[in-house]
């Protein structure tokens, strides 16, 4: 605001910035990362969207706020693997990745345990990462057996006694008589072969 004699000039204070030296406004990162990460939204439509509603920001400025923003949360992200590593019950699994501009792999480790989901990246697909997750847990660690042959008549044990319950629900009998016939008649025998 200014006077009408122009002898005196206020101006209000600038938004807070996430970052020193930026112009970037903490909804709009929260925006990219969100976009990205959640919706998996590459960075280069996100650069053509916001050109197409007249805010220009190049793709090499959305991949400098990510990397600055996932520097920034990394306590937050550090304390959530922390947490998920003293559940009594976790469930892992990795994705097999290219990395860009590169024959490399890479590997996205993803853990759930209760409401808390964690995310790790590595090149390598050892079994290092859920060790160092995990630490000294002594609970449960649930994985997906993909390539283990030896894994895949449990598997099929597994799925036959969810069909069991699936025609139990389609027939109407569940928590009933006949639906503890059912089990017994078919479920029964796949649980003796697993043990």
């Amino acid at each position: 605001m200014a006077c009408r004699c122009g002898a005196s000039i206020v101006t209000a204070p600038c938004p807070e910035k996430v970052f020193d030296r930026s112009q970037y406004a903490p909804g709009f990162v929260a925006h990219l990362v969100v976009a990205k990460c959640a919706d998996g939204i590459p960075l280069y439509r996100l650069e053509k969207q916001c050109a197409r509603i007249g805010v220009p920001v190049t793709r090499s400025t959305m991949t400098d706020l990510f990397h600055r923003t996932a520097e920034l949360l990394a306590p937050l992200s550090q304390r959530i693997i922390e947490r998920i590593g003293e559940r009594p019950i976790v469930f892992a699994d990795e994705t097999g990745i290219t990395m860009q501009s590169s024959t490399k792999h890479a590997f996205i480790w993803t853990f759930l345990a209760e409401q808390l989901i964690g995310c790790v990246f590595r090149t390598g697909r050892s079994g290092e990462t859920p060790a160092r997750v995990l630490g000294n847990s002594t609970g449960e660690l649930v994985v997906e057996a993909k390539e283990d042959s030896d894994a895949f008549p449990a598997l099929d044990l597994i799925r036959d006694m969810y069909i069991v319950e699936h025609d139990a629900e389609t027939l109407g009998i569940i928590g009933t008589d006949a639906h503890l016939a059912l089990w017994r008649e078919r479920s029964r025998p796949m649980m003796a072969r697993l043990l």
